[in-house]
């Protein structure tokens, strides 16, 4: 599993990397960021 804290643009570019690798946990202070990674399918807490 792989935790990725903060979804800016690194963030997100990290996530779209790892998650064909395994499971990918975001966690961003954004809720409204949360709800669109979520959208698109990852895992996001707030």
């Amino acid at each position: 599993m792989y935790v990725i804290i903060g979804c800016g643009s690194v963030g997100l570019s990290t996530a779209r990397l790892t998650a064909p690798k395994g499971k990918t946990l975001i966690i961003d202070n954004d809720p409204k960021r949360v709800e669109n990674l979520r959208e698109q399918g990852f895992e996001g807490v707030v």
